[in-house]
Order: C-alpha cells, then structure tokens, then sequence
C-alpha cells in the first residue's frame, strides 16, 4: 500500500509541476487533470485490499468514476498534443458523463464478496467504453503527419509510456476482474507509474512542459528543508536530554526558529550549486555566454566577419545545427511575428498547426526552428534564425532567455557594424571617384592646357599681323590730316580724325592681346624709363576729345603745375590710360563731363578717371578684373567689348607696383584709377 501512495504522490506532484510552469496553456490543464484522477484512481486501488463492507464497496465504485475520467483525460490529453483539441469536447463531455453515471451504486456492481465486486452485465460495456477510448488515444498519438518533428517526438515518447502503462493496467485492472479474478487489482496502478517517468523524460528531453529546472529547485528546497529539520532536531533533543527541566520547550523553539532562519538561505544556496551541477551540468551559464558574445561583437570588423563569428558562437553555445544571421526571412513567418508581436518565434510553439500548416511547412524546408527579431527602433534590421538543436532535444526556457538577451545585444552591434562598412564602402568608393574624377580633371586640364596654347598662339600670331597694316593705315591717316597730300575740308577732317582714333583704339587693343599672350607664355616685361607722366595723359586726352565731342561729353584734365615725372613703361601705361578713358565715354550719358585727375603724394602718384555713367551692379563688382569678364549692363551698352582691358590694366598696374582704384556706385557712374609709387630713375 506504501508504495501505491507513493507513487499517487508522485503522479500528483508531476501534474501540479506541470500546470504551474504555464496555467494557461489547455495541455497542462488536461495533463493536470489526468494526473488528478489517476492518483486518485491508484488510492482507491490502495484502500479497496485494506477495507471491508460498504467502505470497501463505496471505494470500488470510485475507482471506476477515477478509471473513466482518466480515461476521458487521457483521450483530450491526446487530443490536445496533436492539435485536435478543438473536436474534442463531445467525447470529453460524454466520457465525463458516463464516468460519474458510472459510480451509481447497482449500474456497475452491486456488492462485495470477500475481496470481489459483484458486478452487473454493464461491466462490459463499461469495459468497452474504457478501451475504446484508450484506443482511440493511441491512434491519435499514432497517426500524426501533420505534427513537427519535435511534436512527432513528443507524441511518441507519451505513447510509449501510454502503451506500457495500459496493458498491465488492462491485464490487472480490467481482463482479470471480467473473469473475476481480483487478487491483482492493487497490481495495475503500478503499471501508471511506467507511463508517469516516460512522460517525466519527455518533459526532460523533449521539453513537453520543460519544468526540469522547477524540480531541480524543489529538490534543492526539499534538501535544505530536511537537512535543517534533521539536524535542528537532533540538536534541539541534545539540548533537552542534556539541560533537561533548565531549558523550556518555548526556548528550545525559538533557538532552532533562528538557527533555521540564519542557514537557510547558506543551506540552500549550497544544495542549489550541487544539484544544478548534477542536474544541469550540460548547460550554459547565460551571463558568461553573454560576455563571450560581447567579445565576439567586438572583434568584428566587418559584417560578413560578424555573421559567421557571431553564428558559430551561438551554435557552440546552444548546441544547435545551424544559426545564420539573415536580412529576411520567410514572408509568413514575418507576418506572424508582427501579428503576435513576438520577440522570439518557435516553430513547435506555433498554436493552430492545422491553420498555421504553411508557416511552419516553411520553416522546416529551411530548417528554421527558432527566429528571433534584431530590433532597433522599433524597426527589424535582420533576423537571429537558428535550426534544430544538435543532439536532437527542443529549445527550453534557458535557452529562449539566452537568445532573447543576446538578440537585443547584437541587434546594437549589427547595426553599429553595417554603419561602419557602409562609412568604409562609402569612403573606398569615394575614394575612387575622385580618383577618377582627378584623371579626367587632369585629362581635360590637358586638353584645356593645349587649347590654351594653341589660343595664345593664335593670338600673338593674329596680333603681330595685324600691327603693322594699322600701323600704315594710322601713317596715312595722320599724312592726311596733316595735309601732306593736299588741303582737306572741314567735313573729311572729321571723317579722317574718326577714323584715326578708331584705328589707334584697335592699336591699344592689338596691344592688349599682345600682353595677355606674354603673360601666358612668361615673356611679359616691362621697359622701364623716366617719362613725364602729365604729358603723357594729357597726349591721351588730347586724342579721345574727339571722341567724346562726337558724343557731346567733355574730358575735363587736371594736373600739378609741374611736370611729374615717373619711371614707367610708357606704351603699356598708355594702353591704361586709354581703357580707362574709353570706358568712361562709351559707358556715359550724353552731356557729361568726365573727369580726369593726376595727383602727387609723399610717396605716391594717383590717376583718377570719374565719369557719370551706369555704374557695376554690386553683385558684379567682384568679378570686373577677370579675364574676358564684362558686367551685364556694359554687354548691353557695347556688345562689341572684349573684356580684356581692366584685366590687363590691373596687370600693367600691379607690375609696376601699384594699385588699382575702383569706386563706383549703379546708375550713378564710377571712378577707375591707379597709384603708382614714385620711383624716379637714376
């Protein structure tokens, strides 16, 4: 009898074991409740050989209320393993019927005789409802296509405990009772106790319920309580025999009471490292997995070098077949991720198989058995996917702790990792386009450097052409003009003096060209020799009245009394002077007077020409010295402009070692100068 209700006890404490680890989930509920009735049905077979009269006979038909609703359970347990649950409640709901209509006195048995039941015809019927329902359990735990393997594991390790248990249970408990044989009755339970470690080693190695760790800390607990309790009490009878009447029942109380409270937790401490180390010594510890991880992430500098480190420590870690780190994954599994909300997806734990067929269908294609999110931001940056583990043993909490940790972790770490390639891509890409751009740059740099030269020369080759056939129409002009071949009239003077002032225009500008060739080829020099710089604008101004007569402006010159005399190259200073005065005629307004001013200083010669013209826009200004540059209202005044004057005059002025004046204000007109400093010859 002992050990029937040792082992009712423990078919109880696996089920409350169980149903604790996860209450809501409808397999534990039932495992909970066969559980029950099984211990239940195994105590009445205990107290059915130790009884006598009508106790006995009550026990009896309790016995067979328990072996229907075991029954019943163990059909819905069935059920609900391989996903069947759903079509299960009539059978659970007529199998729990029968089962209490089953206990009414004079249905099944009407009386007891010696340590017989005197039975009814409905024995038999009752006999067949048992076994069809025990049969129709194990075709369910049979037939299962449509299972995962791991489920398939599960379903058949149940059977097997479930087959063992119920032909000895039918042989002693159902067969020999038929024939009225009754001396083996308190035999069958036993046989529960075949199917109770079968399904204990499922819950170990196929992690059914995974409640290994829960019995291991109640086995410590356990430990601490009885080596406290023994060792606490055979103190306390050694301070009783010893002290006798000198110390009180209260005293030795509460001196056990506190040693108790002192070591408990030492005690415990101590029984939780030696069992885990018996129990659970091939596991992991999850925060020196996780410091090994951080290395790992450390020492990654590149994101294919992350994947395959990263993936080879976690499979050395859990043990497991294949881990890869992926970009995406199966589009059904990524919607049921984001409808469930899951930080971590296991293909066994997927609810609904049936409905949910494609999902998991897919993921043992792609040998996928765990997937875990790398979130950042609310956003999934990849996916941590792991296969089935390499031993052949589900995933457990332990394990889903570990990955649901090290997946945050390295969710961080991967993106830092791809931010930094793609910076290290960016900069090498970078770095070949430049370096391709510089090619071409230098490539058409070339080509602009020819084109420049080939332009320079043409300019210098054009220029000196063209000098000497100006310089003999400027001959003839002047003959004429001076009536060395005949008197002219008034009118041909004016025509002929238009002319002469063009053509010596077109000089300075043949001259201009000339000085921007020699200054791409090196070869501009100045030749320097004392001139009288009054006489020389006053000769300039002399030859651009003319000009602004025609115009209806007037060139008003003022100057030192005495002559101011400079060391200067004269023809260049000249072509200044020109540009300076022609500017300020083309760009002025009809009846103004331009203004030209020479000055002496300390230290220092200035020329100032101010006219009342169109002024240079503001946003211009700066560009007005370049090469070829024109401001917009000039191109419109005088399209026919070159843009070379105020370069070169800049050029001129900078070479002798002065400066440039500009002052100018739009629509009100501007002043263009130079400083010279005064630097007589010897």
């Amino acid at each position: 009898m002992g050990l029937l209700i040792l082992v009712s006890l423990v078919t109880l404490l696996m089920g409350v074991l169980v149903w604790v680890r996860k209450p809501s989930s409808a397999v534990n509920q039932l495992f909970l409740g066969l559980c029950i009735f099984l211990a239940l049905w195994i105590v009445t077979n205990a107290l059915f050989g130790i009884t006598d009269g009508d106790l006995k006979y009550g026990i009896a038909l309790l016995s067979y209320v328990a072996a229907g609703l075991v029954a019943t359970f163990f059909l819905s347990f069935s059920m609900a393993i391989t996903t069947r649950l759903k079509r299960s409640w009539i059978l659970f709901l007529l199998g729990t019927t029968l089962s209490i209509i089953s206990g009414m006195p004079g249905l099944l048995a009407f009386g007891i005789q010696g340590d017989s039941i005197l039975t009814t015809n409905f024995i038999a019927v009752y006999g067949v409802w048992i076994v069809s329902y025990f049969i129709t359990s194990i075709c369910m735990l049979v037939y299962v296509p449509h299972l995962t393997r791991q489920r398939q594991a599960q379903a058949r390790a149940v059977l097997i405990g479930a087959v063992m248990a119920m032909i000895g249970g039918a042989f002693c408990n159902l067969l020999l009772p038929v024939l009225g044989n009754y001396q083996f009755v308190t035999l069958g339970p036993l046989f529960s106790a075949v199917f109770v470690f079968v399904a204990g080693y499922s819950i170990v190695r196929q992690r059914l319920f995974d409640i290994r760790r829960t019995f291991v800390r109640f086995v410590a607990y356990a430990l601490s309580v009885a080596t406290l309790g023994a060792g606490f009490g055979y103190l306390a009878s050694i301070l009783l025999s010893a002290l006798g009447s000198q110390l009180s029942t209260s005293g030795t109380i509460i001196v056990t009471s506190t040693g108790i409270a002192i070591l408990f937790a030492p005690i415990k401490k101590l029984f939780d490292m030696i069992t885990s180390k018996v129990f659970l010594r091939a596991e992991y510890d999850i925060q020196d997995s996780i410091d090994q991880m951080t290395r790992v992430f450390s020492q990654s500098m590149t994101v294919d070098q992350f994947k395959r480190r990263s993936s080879n420590e976690i499979a050395k870690i859990i043990k497991t077949q294949s881990v890869r780190i992926r970009e995406s994954i199966p589009e059904l599994a990524s919607k049921y991720l984001a409808k469930h909300q899951l930080n971590i997806l296991v293909r066994d734990d997927i609810e609904d198989i049936r409905q949910n067929s494609g999902i998991i269908n897919k993921m043992q294609e792609s040998n996928i058995a765990v997937i875990a999110p790398l979130i950042v931001q609310d956003n999934a940056i990849g996916y941590l996917v792991l296969g089935d583990k390499s031993n052949g043993t589900a995933y457990n909490n332990h394990d889903y702790e570990f990955i649901d940790i090290i997946s945050d972790e390295m969710a961080i770490a991967y993106q830092n990792i791809m931010r930094l390639e793609s910076i290290q891509t960016f900069n090498e890409n970078l770095q070949e386009r430049i370096g391709s751009a510089t090619e071409e740059l230098r490539a058409s740099n070339k080509k602009l450097q020819e084109l420049d030269e080939s332009k320079d020369e043409f300019i210098s080759m054009a220029s000196h052409q063209l000098r000497t056939p100006l310089t003999t129409v400027k001959g003839y002009i002047s003959m004429l003009l001076d009536g060395d071949v005949g008197e002219i009239s008034p009118q041909q003077r004016k025509v002929l003096e238009e002319a002469f002032s063009s053509s010596q225009r077109m000089v300075y500008l043949i001259g201009d060209f000339l000085n921007v060739s020699r200054l791409q080829t090196g070869k501009f020099e100045l030749e320097l020799h004392e001139v009288d710089l009054t006489e020389v604008i006053g000769q300039e101004v002399h030859q651009m009245k003319d000009g602004a007569r025609s115009r209806k402006m007037k060139l008003d010159y003022h100057h030192p009394v005495q002559s101011v005399r400079v060391s200067l190259d004269e023809n260049k200073i000249r072509q200044v002077i020109m540009n300076f005065l022609d500017n300020a005629i083309y760009y002025s307004k009809p009846g103004d007077t331009i203004r030209v001013v020479l000055a002496q200083h300390a230290n220092h010669i200035s020329l100032k020409v101010t006219d009342h013209g169109m002024g240079v826009p503001a946003g211009e200004r700066h560009r007005l010295f370049s090469k070829f540059y024109r401001a917009s209202n000039a191109k419109k005044q005088r399209p026919d402009g070159t843009g070379i004057g105020l370069f070169m005059a800049r050029k001129v002025v900078v070479a002798h070692g002065g400066s440039m004046i500009f002052e100018t204000s739009e629509g009100k007109g501007s002043t263009f100068g130079f400083r010279l400093p005064v630097k007589k010859s010897d």
